[in-house]
């Protein structure tokens, strides 16, 4: 699908541009921004539409979708505006007579509208109705359907209506500055404030919903609505519930979302692997959602960002069984499609080697180590009451466990990372399930853990907070020192963070590092490791994943890979699902299939990749002819240069194949 704006100046010349690029690019669908008549695009994204300038609007997009569909393509419409992305130097108050946002510090908003407005709730209603007459196929909600990031308010809303609304179901009236200091309290994870306050906000944007999928739906039924979603834990401080809010605006169609892939611009290579993290997470919350990522490059052209970069994104979505992708390519400003004719060629020519790789990975299960995740974790976040943003619940294991070489999966799997307070959302039942299993923990989850009485199941206390921590000291061989040293150094967060804390192990516990000041004196436990009486084996880093060290390039070395190499073989009884050795910032993937396993390598550094070499556990011992897939599409045979060996529970690969920077490499394993 691409996304696209429609000058109104030029629409007649970009409309058919627009259809001949589709047909000869291999576009399905075009989906067309709305509100062309009411701002110039570029300089003020999202503001909101009189009634008069969306018909007007309306009228335009018409004519082109005519023309799509006579082309044999699918035309949808994008709604650029619902609740407002930001004030962008705009003041509507004397244009629309709603009550508009306010964040937690009391700052106004003069553009994004408070979403339990009623005058606001009839508008939108007749916006969406006035779009909805066109019959496209899908509707999509652009990701202003949020209370965060809305410039200059950053949490909302905390208007007089909130408020209001808040006392009648709480049965107490506070001001603002008193609600937010007990939603941030030490021990606010335990009151009521907190929960109310998040039962309001997700019930409010679940009304809207509502609204807007029956405004959709009277002039429109077969009209499908799809929602575009920021990075997945940010919603967690609203209360999102995520079937519920996409049963209510999907209604009686499937439930279709466009989650952010990120990143808008080229940077760093390594933020791949944080906007596919993204992805998959919101697949994981949204049960059998269809899914289409937003693989956008603002502000635009190759300048922005690069053919290659595009290209690994959509291998990556394809991989993971992701069938669709929405792609917002090309210049707001009316430019035609012709400057930028790179992108287009590699549509043309992407189909057959994409198609290859979703033929190959369709129907597969991911397999790799588990991230453990809760829709609710924010509600049950330990703050210290200093920022609203300490509810947003980090995700560090996400971005370095790949990044380190090791496959991950937000499906069920025999090893689960976890970090910061999400554990504590489960019920007592699902915690003592869960401690029978094996789990990797980071010093804000075992607290989190010992808080609720469980510290004899997971071999240490957790106590104070560690401002002197100068090196991380391995002393264990089987889990990193390097033979024949007296030291083996990691380095941990910058002393005087108080990022990590003091691990006091328990009887039967393993400690295979241990922390040192400056003057080399030993200070505290570092990893430690513990099987319990339940046959759940536990270890525990003394590192608060939710100061940012842990998802940081500072936490990821080789002796850092080493470690947990070591350290997720020993929790998963000998097996370590897929690994890639040898090389830095590399994306694993691996998937399974009846008879086959498919394993990406997508090589985010800038060193080429001259050969893979990596652990694969619990293959089967029927043997496995090893193939890979070729810059065509095609499967090659590389059983003469592979070599797969058996070592316990883990099999050795190695395959000589290039992969260069920002390049994607395929290992196909055949039973035989």
């Amino acid at each position: 699908m691409l996304r696209y704006v429609i000058p109104y100046w030029n629409a007649d010349k970009r409309v058919k541009e627009l259809v001949s690029f589709c047909l000869a690019k291999g576009v399905d669908e075009a989906v067309l921004f709305t509100g062309i008549m009411g701002f110039w695009y570029g300089s003020s994204v999202g503001s909101h539409e009189t009634l008069g300038e969306a018909r007007e609007s309306a009228k335009i997009l018409k004519g082109a979708m005519e023309e799509l569909r006579a082309a044999g393509i699918e035309a949808s419409i994008n709604v650029n505006c619902t609740i407002g992305h930001g004030d962008l130097g705009q003041d509507l108050s004397g244009k629309f007579p709603w009550q508009f946002q306010v964040d937690v510090g009391g700052t106004k908003s003069k553009a994004c509208v408070c979403p339990l407005d009623p005058d606001w709730r009839r508008h939108i209603a007749e916006i969406y109705r006035t779009y909805a007459a066109l019959n496209p196929k899908i509707i999509w909600v652009d990701d202003d359907f949020r209370y965060h990031n809305h410039i200059p308010v950053e949490w909302g809303c905390f208007c007089p209506l909130h408020l209001e609304e808040f006392s009648e179901r709480f049965g107490k009236h506070l001001v603002r500055e008193e609600l937010v200091k007990r939603i941030l309290s030490p021990g606010a994870h335990l009151n009521d404030e907190r929960r109310v306050w998040f039962e309001l906000l997700d019930e409010s944007m679940i009304e809207v919903a509502a609204i807007l999928e029956r405004s959709v739906h009277k002039v429109s039924p077969n009209a499908k609505l799809g929602l575009m979603t920021d990075p997945p834990e940010i919603y967690s401080p609203e209360g999102r519930t995520w079937l519920k809010l996409l049963k209510a605006l999907c209604g009686p169609h499937e439930p279709i979302l466009r989650p952010s892939l990120g990143p808008y611009t080229e940077s760093d290579k390594r933020s791949i692997a944080a906007g596919i993290s993204y992805t998959l997470h919101t697949m994981a919350l949204a049960g059998r959602a269809r899914i289409f990522p937003e693989l956008e490059n603002y502000p635009y052209t190759r300048f922005s960002k690069s053919v290659k970069f595009t290209w690994l994104q959509m291998a990556l979505c394809q991989l993971h069984g992701i069938s669709g992708i929405t792609l917002d390519l090309y210049d707001f400003m009316g430019a035609p499609l012709s400057e930028e004719s790179n992108y287009g060629d590699m549509l043309l020519n992407a189909r057959g080697p994409l198609g290859s790789i979703a033929e190959l990975a369709s129907g597969g299960v991911p397999k790799g180590v588990q991230l453990f995740y809760h829709e609710h974790g924010a509600l049950h976040r330990r703050t210290e009451g200093m920022d609203w943003s300490e509810l947003v619940v980090k995700r560090p294991w996400d971005l370095s466990l790949p990044l380190l070489g090791f496959s991950v999966t937000y499906r069920e799997s025999p090893v689960c990372a976890v970090s910061g307070d999400s554990v504590l959302a489960l019920e007592d039942a699902a915690l003592r399930e869960i401690m029978t299993k094996a789990l990797l923990l980071d010093s804000g989850a075992a607290s989190a853990l010992c808080a609720r009485g469980l510290s004899e199941l997971i071999g240490v206390d957790v106590g104070s907070r560690i401002f002197d921590c100068f090196a991380e000291d391995i002393v264990d061989g089987d889990f990193g020192k390097r033979i024949g040293d007296d030291h083996t150094l990691l380095s941990p967060p910058m002393p005087g963070t108080g990022s990590v804390r003091k691990l006091m192990p328990l009887s039967g516990a393993r400690v295979t590092s241990r922390l040192l000041n400056q003057e080399g004196e030993v200070i505290g436990s570092g990893l430690t490791l513990f099987e319990n009486g339940s046959g759940g084996r536990i270890a525990v880093l003394p590192y608060d994943g939710q100061s940012g060290y842990l998802g940081s390039i500072a936490f990821r070395n080789w002796r850092r890979q080493a470690q947990l190499k070591t350290t997720i073989g020993w929790l998963g009884r000998g097996s370590i699902p897929f690994h890639i050795g040898g090389a830095a910032d590399v994306l694993p993937i691996r998937i399974d299939k009846p008879g086959r396993i498919v394993l990406g390598i997508a090589n985010l550094s800038s060193d080429a990749i001259s050969v893979v070499r990596g652990s694969i556990g619990d293959l089967r011992p029927c043997g496995y002819k090893v193939s890979s897939l070729n810059r065509n599409g095609r499967i090659e045979d590389r059983s003469q240069e592979a070599t797969l060996e058996e070592v316990e529970r883990v099999h050795k690969i190695t395959v000589p194949m290039e992969i260069e920077p920002l390049g994607f490499g395929l290992i196909v394993l055949d039973e035989m």
